[in-house]
């Protein structure tokens, strides 16, 4: 028995809206907490997986889609270049991305119990592009999403600079296979030892 007044109900309306939160702001650490949480029973496994399926996962999509909307409005990338669409039912976000000399479409695609899983990322489209420096770019992108808290908005637009930058001249790094430095937005400084 506890020596104060306690209140069950908004106990767990404020568990359950915290976790919304986390998930939604911060998915990586959320995926993070999640993997490395030891549960002490299955039926509680079950019942966090249910739950973020059922309501967390719908809101961080609607996120997602969101932060499309408003950096189409806010003209984020070059639109005669580049295509960014969104479906809330199909849980897919598709880039298009096409020069004269090439075209490319990449497909994000979100698993039902997302964040807590990682988006699968398909090629859809690459004319002109060989199929190492495709994969290339799609490992950058899943290590964006799975180790950043950064947005698939903004995973997308770090590969499309990437790639612009890849057939502008620069030499991705060997290690991690980026042309521009992940956090921080800017070019290696330092020299590779290996090359």
């Amino acid at each position: 028995r506890l020596p104060y007044p306690y209140d069950f109900e908004a106990a767990n309306s404020l568990h359950r809206s915290t976790m919304m939160h986390t998930a939604a702001r911060v998915p990586a650490l959320f995926r993070a907490w999640w993997n490395a949480r030891d549960f002490s029973s299955k039926r509680e496994r079950v019942m966090i997986e249910n739950f973020v399926s059922s309501k967390v996962s719908p809101c961080c999509v609607n996120s997602e889609m969101l932060n499309l909307v408003i950096g189409a409005k806010s003209k984020r990338w070059n639109t005669d270049q580049m295509s960014i669409r969104g479906s809330r039912v199909s849980r897919t976000i598709c880039a298009s991305y096409h020069t004269e000399e090439w075209s490319l479409e990449i497909s994000v695609e979100l698993p039902p119990r997302y964040p807590l899983l990682v988006p699968r990322i398909e090629c859809s489209r690459r004319f002109g592009i060989e199929e190492d420096r495709m994969r290339r770019w799609i490992v950058q992108i899943r290590s964006v999403i799975s180790s950043q808290n950064a947005s698939l908005l903004d995973a997308i637009l770090l590969w499309k600079e990437n790639v612009d930058l890849e057939f502008n001249g620069m030499d991705p790094c060997p290690i991690c296979s980026s042309v521009v430095h992940v956090p921080r937005h800017t070019f290696p400084r330092l020299v590779c030892s290996t090359c």
